[in-house]
């Protein structure tokens, strides 16, 4: 947090170190002072995704489930096809649909990103989690292997994998992923 706040102090204007540091308060559960820190960065910069994101997960955290919904949906509408990371947004946005207890919903959001976003292992690890949130562990299955396909060294989609195998009391599959992530 002490690196953050030194980089918030010299760029007080910049989204990354604003983001950097409120994703940090949120994981350290001072979700007051991220809300205040994205919703005055936020003033500053409407239009960028990551910081509808990011308020989004950290009204979540507080409890407030509709704002947190609408910011999750803005960020979905902000993001670009073209940047990597819009995925985050569908990905978010379609997790909080999940836990709401809204799963075709959140299948909808991720069909959507689908329709507007390239092909990538992100976008088929956010499906694998959507799956494996809904207990598809078989398709879940699918995805995960389709994820690392497309990038073999993303160790977060093996780790989910092996969870997934756990899941599904294959130890012996889940052991091989684990013991790949430890070799790395």
């Amino acid at each position: 947090l002490t690196r953050f706040d030194e980089a918030v102090a010299k760029d007080p204007a910049g989204i990354a170190p604003v983001i950097g540091d409120a994703k940090t308060k949120i994981a350290l559960e001072r979700l007051a002072d991220a809300k205040t820190q994205l919703t005055a960065a936020r003033v500053r910069a409407p239009k960028d995704m990551s910081l509808a994101l990011w308020l989004g997960k950290a009204e979540e955290a507080l409890g407030n489930k509709a704002v947190a919904e609408k910011l999750y949906g803005d960020a979905v509408d902000l993001s670009d096809p073209q940047n990597p990371d819009a995925i985050q947004a569908y990905a978010a946005y379609a997790s909080f649909l999940a836990s709401q207890g809204k799963p075709s919903e959140a299948q909808a959001k991720l069909d959507q990103a689908k329709t507007k976003l390239p092909d990538s292992a992100t976008l088929q690890r956010a499906f694998g989690d959507a799956a494996a949130s809904q207990g598809h562990f078989d398709e879940a299955l699918a995805h995960y292997q389709d994820a690392l396909q497309k990038n073999p060294n993303d160790l977060g989609t093996r780790f989910r994998l092996g969870v997934t195998y756990r899941h599904m009391n294959n130890i012996d599959q889940a052991t091989k992923e684990f013991d790949q992530i430890v070799a790395v």
